[in-house]
């Protein structure tokens, strides 16, 4: 029987060493609104990319300057000189502005794509920080349902253990056999060790947890308030609702459409035959001496055609360089064999358009079967804890009656230690399955692009 007292003794050890791990630090206390708040704050991750998607917006607003002008201001000193003529240092102040004419509306869709992007970027931040937030309930979930667990297994061994205390005197006095200690000692042996990975369990999500706040080593946190017991979910739209707010609000949507009009936007460019089209003018004063006082000009007009194999341009400029000067010229250039490489630019841009639009349409219809297979899970969770509350009362009256048969003699010792085993793992089954419940709705909302998942908290915590 000395092995029989030795038991209690080691649960006893293995649940202070497990209460001596955080001993040596300090407790802090949460609720779940300061445990979001404290997460966010410290949390440098989103604090840097914020400041990522600023800088990007401000070059956006830079993007605009490209609509304008390009000028050009220029000083130079030429020095000549001749044998038989006088020697020439001639300074040069010029001023120079080119301007795209035409340019297949490259500068023009390249600004509406990086608004796009950048405003996506801003989305994609608020959307990571929801599935952060999500993050952080669940796992506050979780450590209030592994204490919950842990506080049930521990009522459940302690009275097991007192059955077992009580099945050894009938064995001294003869009233059972040793196969019935034996199988008793099985049982409560087999609840130690649910009990103890339990206890692990509660170690890892608080390693999580701290983790999640970003906690300074020492400090282990004592979380507020309760999993509320009838939990039945929170949702109250129909299914269409969800999958219509999917359309408009899921992130890789967006990205998917994004994906979409740059494809559009290439296969336009690589059809397009006509030359892009730009103007140059420049004004200058030049002399050996200053002040200077000889004017000219020049301005000029070019055509760029990015036909492959015959790439040419054709640049025809007219201008003065004294005022007893005038010129022009004309200027065609071409390159045989050159830009071999966008010989098949159109139909490569056409592939990559149809891409674009099967994946989208993929996407749509693969979100929307996910939603109506999750929403049914849903349903069918709400109905299966409904279940389970119906079955853990008739379980609990059930006790109260082998309890009292039990006293009678009427039932066997073990079978009772086994329903009482049986009626602990429907306690935490009904948990589990709240909390499972919990991360479907969430999962739900995810996927529809939905925000405010901290509001949700409230549902399931009190």
């Amino acid at each position: 029987m000395k092995k029989q007292t030795c038991i209690p003794v080691l649960i006893i050890l293995l649940q202070s060493a497990c209460l001596l791990l955080f001993a040596e630090g300090e407790t802090v206390s949460f609720n779940i609104n300061q445990a979001i708040d404290t997460a966010l704050k410290n949390n440098r991750e989103f604090i840097l990319t914020g400041k990522e998607i600023s800088i990007a917006e401000k070059n956006l607003k830079l993007m605009y300057r490209n609509f304008l002008p390009e000028i050009n201001l220029g000083y130079s000193e030429y020095t000549s000189v001749s044998y038989w003529n006088p020697d020439s240092r001639e300074k040069k102040i010029s001023i120079e502005l080119k301007q795209r004419i035409y340019e297949k509306g490259r500068l023009s869709s390249a600004v509406k794509i990086m608004k796009k992007e950048t405003a996506l970027g801003r989305f994609e931040i608020t959307q990571q920080l929801e599935d952060f937030i999500f993050e952080l309930i669940s796992s506050y979930v979780d450590l209030l349902r592994i204490k919950i667990e842990i506080d049930i297994s521990n009522d459940a061994v302690e009275s097991a253990y007192l059955q077992l205390k009580i099945a050894e005197k009938e064995k001294e006095l003869g009233e059972i056999t040793e196969v019935d200690l034996l199988e008793m000692e099985l049982a409560v042996t087999g609840m130690d060790e649910d009990l103890q990975n339990l206890y692990l369990e509660e170690k890892k999500i608080i390693f999580e947890f701290s983790r999640l706040l970003e906690l300074p080593s020492g400090l282990y946190p004592e979380l507020e308030g309760k999993i509320n017991p009838d939990y039945n979910g929170f949702l109250d739209k129909s299914i269409d609702y969800y999958i219509e707010n999917s359309a408009r609000s899921s992130s890789t949507i967006k990205e998917l459409m994004l994906s979409l009009e740059k494809a559009e936007n290439e296969y336009r460019l690589a059809s397009d035959k006509f030359p892009e089209v730009s103007a140059a003018g420049s004004f200058f004063i030049a002399g050996d001496n200053f002040p200077l006082t000889e004017k000219g000009f020049s301005i000029s007009l070019s055509l760029s055609f990015n036909n492959p194999g015959i790439p040419s341009s054709i640049t025809g400029t007219a201008g003065s360089e004294n005022p007893n000067e005038r010129s022009r010229s004309l200027t065609a250039e071409t390159s045989p064999f050159g830009g071999l490489e966008n010989l098949y630019l159109k139909q490569s841009a056409e592939a990559s358009l149809k891409r674009r639009e099967y994946e989208l349409r993929s996407f749509f219809l693969n979100n929307e079967f996910e939603i109506r297979e999750l929403f049914s899970e849903i349903e069918s969770g709400v109905k299966e804890l409904g279940l389970l509350r119906r079955k853990l009362k008739v379980s609990e009256r059930k006790a109260e009656i082998e309890k009292l048969q039990l006293s009678l003699g009427e039932i066997k010792r073990i079978d009772f230690i086994e329903n009482g085993i049986a009626f602990v793992k429907e306690k935490i089954r009904l948990l589990d399955s709240v909390s499972a419940l919990y991360r479907k709705e969430i999962r739900l909302l995810r996927l529809c692009g939905i925000i405010n998942i901290k509001d949700t908290a409230g549902f399931i915590i009190r």
